[in-house]
């Protein structure tokens, strides 16, 4: 039986938006920096040389690197969206064959010259916005690649939405593969010709507090059905001591994958086990986890098996460590006390409400926040983020409405759309609820009697202290760690100078109308 059949159209435009809007960035020059450097590192180069040049709102991008290059085959296929030769099982962070592709429509073209040693190619690459598609010829190389076997990548004229420096180039680079640089990891890496230089963790952990302990992992875990993961990395335990009273910091490892690091702050389930004011950091690499990276390499997929293992594996690790060094302790050891529990949660809305009233205390003790994604009226995701409600731009209700010309939009129907104005991306943060926390702990051989842990806006009343086990006698516990918490943040505001003595006046104020309201 014939049968006429018919070719699915493809909307290029779209489905490059689409996939640049799985990545955590709002600027697409980002976006495309960490796929060069990717690509890079698939083809095992040691050497990148980047080069930017900007221009207004356009920036030219030149990556050029001397990795194995590519020969005639794999060039066709660097120009399809989405890899064949690139895949998770080989280990490839640019394992969705994306790269410089994925800014297409943004820029004027992309040149790419490449050598694989045996033979030298080039094309020319651009978006017919027209016909919407992207369309490439192969041209004569121009020699730009000076290197035997390689790749030399040319991004003319690509779109910026905001901003861009040199600054901030080199800190999304270190931010994201500073464990692959030299002298910590084998690539040399420079920009406009200067070499970043990774200058290691000490150095940065130093405005943080004194480096109690270091263990360095090189380690093979076994798992169910064969399964093995190679884990190399670096663990530190500090002793919280900041040079900068705001200084604020994270305690967690970074999970690094293929040479990138692709999120933070995991303590794989014990976060609750470490002894107040010690920072737990460092980095664990391991390359069998790229099975469960996420498209836009900044997140896991937590809910594979292959995590569950992994976890398991080294968590049983760091408790071994933990113990060894005597920052262990026992979270099932919880307050079981009704009354207690009562009185902490009453303390702790009741701090929350006096602390969001004060500006100075935003960044400290980390107000409530709402990170959240609002859509315009073609579905669209552009925001930005405000501290009680969502700003923005170029959006249904924004403040910045647009010059409503029309324009024409893809498809087929030559309808026309309104033009939105400058609008910003919005980031695609988790949603994000946290306010000052409040738990009591049997704090032997600590003279405090109470301890702040800023990386998590956590107050720890010491109950081993003696003014503690006599207000629990004469049955004032309630009055002693209201009056506590209340002077540690002003003697600690004080001291920091974050607060003048009218806002103090009104925290002891607050403690009055308290001792009122409880009848103490």
């Amino acid at each position: 039986m014939n049968q006429d059949y018919k070719v699915s159209n493809v909307n290029w435009k779209k489905l490059l938006e689409n996939y640049r809007n799985n990545y955590n960035y709002g600027e697409e020059w980002e976006i495309t920096l960490l796929e060069l450097i990717a690509n890079s590192i698939d083809a095992e180069a040691t050497k990148i040389n980047l080069h930017f040049n900007h221009k207004g709102k356009k920036l030219d991008i030149i990556c050029k690197d001397n990795g194995k290059g590519m020969d005639y085959s794999e060039f066709e296929e660097y120009h399809n969206l989405g890899s064949l030769s690139k895949d998770r099982q080989s280990k490839s962070i640019g394992f969705a064959g994306i790269g410089a592709k994925l800014c297409l429509d943004l820029c004027d073209k992309v040149y790419t010259e490449t050598s694989d040693g045996e033979r030298q190619l080039a094309t020319e690459w651009f978006f017919d916005h027209a016909e919407n598609l992207p369309k490439y010829a192969y041209v004569r190389p121009k020699n730009r690649l000076k290197f035997h076997t390689g790749t030399f990548v040319e991004i003319s004229g690509l779109r910026i939405r905001d901003f861009f420096d040199l600054e901030s180039a080199k800190k999304l680079i270190l931010e994201n593969y500073r464990y692959i640089l030299v002298p910590f990891g084998e690539i040399e890496l420079k920009i406009n010709n200067e070499q970043i230089i990774f200058e290691g963790l000490e150095k940065e952990y130093e405005q943080f507090g004194k480096i109690k302990s270091k263990r360095t992992l090189n380690e093979i875990l076994k798992a169910r059905k064969g399964v093995k993961f190679e884990v190399i990395g670096s663990i530190y335990i500090l002793e919280f001591a900041p040079k900068n009273p705001r200084v604020k910091i994270d305690t967690g490892l970074d999970i690094v994958v293929c040479g990138k690091k692709i999120c933070g702050g995991e303590l794989f389930g014990l976060q609750y086990n470490v002894k107040p004011n010690y920072y737990v950091l460092g980095y664990i690499r391991c390359d069998e986890l790229i099975q469960i990276v996420q498209t836009s390499k900044d997140r896991l997929n937590k809910h594979i098996k292959i995590w569950s293992e992994f976890q398991k594996g080294i968590a049983k690790l760091l408790e071994k460590y933990f113990k060894e060094e005597k920052i262990w302790r026992d979270p099932t050891k919880e307050i079981n006390d009704l009354k207690t529990r009562m009185i902490l949660e009453d303390i702790g809305e009741d701090l929350n409400s006096i602390i969001t009233r004060i500006p100075e205390f935003y960044n400290l003790f980390d107000p409530i926040k709402r990170k959240t994604l609002i859509r315009d009226d073609r579905g669209e995701i552009m925001a930005k983020e405000s501290e009680t409600g969502q700003l923005t731009t170029g959006t249904i209700g924004g403040p910045n409405p647009g010059s409503n010309e029309t324009v024409p939009t893809e498809g087929p129907d030559n309808v026309k759309g309104i033009e939105k104005g400058n609008e910003k991306k919005a980031l695609k943060k988790d949603k994000k609820v946290r306010g000052v926390k409040i738990t009591i702990e049997d704090l032997q051989g600590i003279k405090e009697r109470v301890i702040f842990m800023p990386h998590d806006s956590l107050f720890v009343i010491n109950s081993a202290h003696p003014a503690y086990k006599f207000s629990e006698i004469i049955g004032a516990i309630d009055v002693y760690m209201y009056f506590v918490l209340i002077d540690h943040i002003v003697r600690y505001s004080k001291e920091h100078g974050l607060i003048e003595g009218s806002v103090e006046d009104y925290f002891w104020r607050f403690y009055d109308e308290l001792t009122k309201r409880y009848s103490f």
